[in-house]
């Protein structure tokens, strides 16, 4: 069971690095069309108060601001992308921990946070199944690691 949870949860890290990749180029794309945009929609706007064309104005304006909205969404998918990057190293490393039964409250955190992150893409992006793999990694890894807590005998402390 260990081995297997092991083996899921890494094989789950290696998947998070390509998501985490994938994250963050598009949103350090996302971010640079939202540059030019603003840039665009700036040297518009001048042209449009010279000419003295009010609805060319608005609709400067409104391209300033969907391209500021643009540069936030990018750098927040590309933090995104660099969280999954950092959960991916944590998985891999839990990973590796369940299958030699070490360290079983890392494995717990790393798992809970799977989970979240998994439930976040999953309300966040419709029909991305994705990561209902990742929920079920992360709920073999929390299984073999309580499974593993309940069959150590329990220590005295009169022995001890």
């Amino acid at each position: 069971m260990k081995i297997l949870a092991g083996v899921l949860l890494i094989t789950i890290g290696i998947i998070n690095v390509g998501a985490g990749i994938g994250y963050g180029f598009l949103g350090r794309v996302a971010e640079g069309l939202g540059t030019i945009g603003q840039e665009v929609s700036d040297s518009a706007g001048q042209a449009a108060s010279q000419r003295a064309d009010q609805s060319a104005q608005q609709a400067a304006q409104k391209g300033k601001e969907v391209s500021g909205m643009l540069k936030i969404f990018g750098g927040s998918l590309a933090l995104f992308g660099l969280g999954l990057l950092v959960l991916a190293g944590c998985q891999i490393a839990a990973g590796i921990f369940t299958m030699d039964g070490k360290k079983p409250t890392f494995v717990l955190v790393v798992c809970a946070l799977e989970i979240l992150v998994s439930l976040m893409i999953l309300t966040s992006v419709p029909g991305w199944m994705c990561p209902v793999f990742g929920i079920f990694a992360a709920g073999m890894g929390l299984f073999a690691v309580l499974s593993d807590r309940k069959s150590e005998p329990a220590v005295d402390a009169a022995q001890a």
